[in-house]
């Protein structure tokens, strides 16, 4: 089968290649990929600035059908459309496992990463990462369900979003327009979008399509005083941080309300200089998240299969999976919102 192959550390050395045959173990099942979405991570993974095992298929957003069942698995079928949870290697009897996070194990492998990913004709997964989808979600649809439930996980189950709440969102890729699109299924009240110079074009248009309430380009103007006077001082009832830019995190400390939310999505990928001790006079809730669990995959499917979350316009650009590369560029340039590939 054709994969495309992260073949050894550093910038580059990704390959489009003929890789074997997978062949599900017990507990496993095989499936037939039918559309790959292309992460941040994977571009990251293209630049070597994020570690991976080597020779590994990268990717891990996707869907697709099932068409091999392996040995002990029951209650799912060939032909079958799914999605899966990215939950690889987790061990099932740690204290995190037992409590319902396995997508926090220290023993997991993140698929696309530490483990074979999707972006390849064949891909094997456990069994109990699978979720069926609905006929009215499109396979094309189906691979955007990832980062909607890793907004879900950030937003609904660690960042406790309310009714008639007042909401910033700061970064608007996917992953902040997705959040804008949960706040407003959420019935926030006032939801405002952060953004900068490079997404006047595109992005923070599409965040009003989206459901923003306000859209803020942070270079041109002071977005702690729009949060100031839209609040009457005082502050955000939540802060979703989804770009992982130092300064942003540093001002979601000023942004947010006493006593009130910050949900932190956005990987920074270096060390920060906070302003800590404001966030101990406001007695701020950081909640950081990490992935997604079963039911934030139940909400995200849920959502786009009722119509409540549209992922349809962040997917900006698509090719056939032979063409992976123009893909990663395009997502690296920033043209994109979401690339999906078709093997």
């Amino acid at each position: 089968m054709k994969a495309v192959v992260k073949t050894a550390p550093g910038i580059g050395n990704l390959e489009f290649q003929d890789y074997p045959r997978p062949k599900p173990g017990p507990g496993d099942v095989m499936i037939a990929v039918k559309a790959i979405g292309v992460c941040g991570t994977d571009v990251h993974i293209m630049h070597g600035t994020y570690r991976t095992a080597t020779p590994v298929i990268i990717g891990h957003e996707f869907a697709g059908e099932i068409v091999e069942i392996g040995e002990g698995v029951t209650g799912w079928k060939k032909g079958e459309r799914v999605v899966a949870e990215n939950i690889e290697g987790a061990c099932g009897v740690c204290e995190v496992c037992r409590t319902g996070n396995p997508h926090i194990c220290a023993e997991k492998k993140a698929y696309g990463t530490d483990s074979n990913g999707a972006m390849a004709e064949l891909a094997v997964f456990t069994a109990t990462a699978l979720h069926r989808l609905p006929d009215n979600i499109s396979y094309e649809q189906a691979a955007v369900l990832e980062p909607l439930a890793v907004v879900n996980r950030g937003v609904v189950e660690r960042g406790l979003v309310r009714p008639e709440s007042t909401v910033v969102v700061v970064g608007p890729g996917s992953i902040g327009l997705l959040a804008v699109q949960v706040c407003r299924a959420a019935g926030c009240k006032d939801i405002i979008l952060v953004g900068t110079d490079k997404d006047i074009k595109t992005r923070l248009p599409l965040g009003t399509v989206c459901g923003a309430t306000h859209v803020v380009n942070a270079q041109r103007e002071d977005v702690r005083a729009v949060v100031s006077d839209l609040t009457a001082k005082a502050g955000a009832d939540l802060v979703v941080e989804a770009s992982g830019s130092p300064r942003a995190v540093a001002d979601a400390f000023h942004l947010v309300g006493r006593g009130k939310v910050i949900a932190a999505i956005g990987l920074t990928g270096r060390e920060l200089n906070l302003d800590w001790d404001i966030g101990v006079f406001k007695e701020i809730d950081v909640r950081f998240s990490k992935s997604s669990t079963y039911m934030s995959w139940d909400r995200a499917i849920s959502m786009v299969a009722s119509g409540r979350v549209d992922v349809r316009p962040l997917i900006t650009h698509t090719f056939k999976l032979a063409d992976w590369q123009r893909g990663l560029d395009v997502s690296a340039s920033g043209e994109a919102i979401k690339v999906v590939l078709f093997p």
